[in-house]
């Protein structure tokens, strides 16, 4: 893919770099030498770095900001520079709905928010490399918030910010709008590290959903608002809480009418300066009905496989894995609390393609047990 415009040309065939953490200062220059541009161009250039099996650092994709008072907020394909689809990895800057591989826009200011995307992820580890220049103002921070993780990263408005993160077999550590840039006063903020959330749980109560969250360094916090979701995307606000003003302190907030199925929830945390700090996103799968056990996938994948428990007692389980010879060739013991929880099985593999049963054995030992195919 080829970006063309008045400042840079920019080429994203895969790019091998050395491995950060090995060659740091190689690393470094690499990033300068990609971006290096005239000293009086205000911009933010983010690019996606994959670290591939055989220790290289692969350059996937990237974006580029332009800033200047003369452009407009706006999607203006005139300037503007429409993003194009990749076979894999996809990063992009993202305005009314609208993808794009370079922007112009006016000057960023306290309470403005740069929204990123992302799709077609692997599970590997990645990193988004950042190389500001002069977006520097008085009394002005950015942050790069994680809305998977949880976490809100000073941005370097002069220089260069490394931002690590992992897919995983968990869909949401690859939802297109996990990252997200926003604009503060600095002078409000110097100092203040964001709070942490130490766990966010959803468990089905009945029909009910306790939404349970905890938090360390919960320092000028002003709300904390619920927000929930059908599809693990689009989230309402539906309830705001109150901090404890303590350092450390647990929340809970039930839902009394949560939808059969799954239900997506997660926390926005809003400091005093309005800077937002989101939880990981939790799911209940409410089943009304009764208690159950499936597995998915099914066709298992790479010997991975999620146990979902419906509504079932708590206690611990016995989980074994028994081929068609009444063999158990897996076993495993599962603390479960009450309602309903996904645990992920990793059974391996090497197991031999086949039919076998997974067997549930409940605390009281009565059995369940699902057919999986391998």
């Amino acid at each position: 893919m080829l970006f063309i415009c008045c400042i840079s040309e920019r080429s994203y065939s895969k790019t091998h770099l050395p491995r950060a953490n090995k060659y740091p200062s190689l690393y470094a220059t690499s990033l300068t030498a990609l971006h290096s541009k005239p000293s009086s161009v205000v911009s933010l250039v983010a690019d996606l770095y994959a670290f591939n099996a055989d220790s290289s650092v692969s350059l996937e994709d990237g974006t580029t900001d332009l800033f200047d008072p003369s452009y407009c907020n706006c999607v203006n394909w005139l300037e503007d520079v429409k993003k194009l689809g990749n076979v894999l990895e996809n990063f992009s800057l993202i305005r009314d709905g609208k993808l794009m591989a370079i922007e112009k826009q006016q000057p960023v200011g306290v309470g403005d928010t740069i929204y990123l995307s992302m799709s077609q992820m692997q599970h590997k580890t990645y990193e988004i490399g950042f190389v500001a220049t002069g977006l520097n103002q008085p009394n002005l921070a950015g942050f790069v918030q994680d809305v998977y993780a949880g976490t809100s990263i000073p941005l370097n408005l002069n220089g260069n910010t490394q931002i690590p993160f992992t897919v995983t077999t968990d869909p949401n550590s690859a939802r297109p709008d996990r990252f997200r840039i926003v604009f503060t006063n600095a002078s409000t903020v110097s100092g203040v590290t964001p709070v942490t959330y130490t766990d966010v749980k959803a468990l089905q109560n009945n029909n009910n959903v306790n939404v349970q969250w905890q938090v360390d360094n919960e320092l000028n916090v002003s709300k904390y608002e619920v927000e929930k979701s059908s599809d693990g995307t689009q989230f309402t606000s539906v309830a705001t809480i109150a901090p404890s003003g303590k350092s450390s302190s647990t929340y809970n907030w039930v839902d009394a009418t949560p939808s059969d199925g799954v239900n997506y929830y997660r926390i926005e945390e809003v400091d005093d300066n309005g800077v937002i700090n989101y939880s990981e996103v939790v799911a209940a799968n409410v089943n009304k009905t009764g208690s159950s056990i499936n597995v998915y996938p099914n066709p298992v994948i790479s010997g991975v496989l999620g146990l979902q428990m419906d509504n079932m007692a708590s206690g611990n389980y016995s989980i074994h894995l028994i081929n068609n010879f009444g063999q158990t060739i897996f076993a495993k013991h599962i603390n479960h609390e009450e309602g309903n929880t996904t645990e992920t099985i990793v059974v391996g593999s090497n197991i031999a393609k086949g039919v076998y049963r997974l067997l549930v054995i409940s605390p009281d030992n009565s059995k369940s047990a699902v057919t999986v195919v391998f």
